[in-house]
């Protein structure tokens, strides 16, 4: 018999990442959140395994090359990298996670500072907030939603969920999601700003269009993007998966109804 192969683009739930956005336990979540940054003006998120694939240490020299190029969003704008630990006992996982954390220092040496030094109001600010270690689908999504920016920046990927997680989080519609040419995700959200992570500047760049972007565009991209995710959720993708299988009858097939 023929053999033949298809791609078949992995999906997530998304009315599911939408509810949990939306409960009022991931609002009061952000909130929290935003209280612990310290209220900055813009959050940019990141959400990854600790895992070379991912480009962390390009993603916080972009970072560093952001806060060089445009010194007027210092103190305004912070960085937040969720990291999740994979193969913690593998030596080079290691020595990795500690070049990460020292690279974080470094940048949060540099550019941190400290307002209203000595008062009661006294606040730091830090670009970068690192956070390790797993969380639950409920932070997530308070995650998701809060963030104005989310970049995905892998080096080398497959089709990243994380991109696909945060649009269908984006309830309010107005955040931006900047996303590596390298991940499947990039082909599917065509109104993502899609980056070369081997490009500094061109990630800082992508970063300040980002921010700059006005919320009219902002809102369209998120919508059009959300609007493809609700038709090619898991569901669809499943459902495709057992169509070509033959187990479950075609589209057109009046036995579903």
């Amino acid at each position: 018999g023929a053999c033949y192969a298809r791609a078949y683009p992995i999906s997530i739930d998304a009315a599911g990442f939408a509810e949990l956005a939306n409960s009022p336990e991931a609002i009061a979540e952000a909130d929290a959140l935003l209280e612990e940054l310290g209220h900055p003006q813009l959050v940019l998120l990141g959400v990854d395994r600790l895992d070379y694939t991912k480009g962390l240490l390009k993603r916080f020299w972009a970072i560093d090359a952001f806060f060089a190029q445009y010194p007027q969003y210092r103190g305004r704008f912070t960085f937040v990298q969720v990291a999740v630990p994979t193969r913690g006992d593998v030596e080079a996982y290691r020595s990795y996670r500690e070049l990460i954390r020292e690279t974080v220092n470094d940048i949060n040496m540099r550019y941190g500072s400290i307002s209203n030094a000595g008062s009661p109001q006294a606040s730091r600010w830090r670009p970068i907030e690192f956070r390790e270690g797993r969380i639950g689908m409920d932070t997530l999504a308070a995650y998701y939603r809060m963030a104005d920016l989310a970049l995905v920046s892998s080096v080398y990927d497959g089709m990243n969920l994380v991109a696909k997680e945060y649009v269908a989080s984006q309830v309010d519609e107005k955040g931006v999601l900047l996303v590596s040419h390298m991940a499947g995700a990039a082909e599917e959200l065509t109104d993502a700003l899609v980056i070369n992570p081997y490009d500094l500047e061109g990630v800082a760049d992508a970063i300040r269009q980002a921010i700059e972007m006005p919320l009219e565009e902002r809102r369209e991209r998120m919508h059009r993007m959300r609007t493809y995710l609700e038709t090619h959720d898991i569901r669809a993708w499943s459902d495709e998966c057992l169509r070509d299988a033959g187990i479950l009858p075609p589209d057109d097939s009046p036995t579903l109804e």
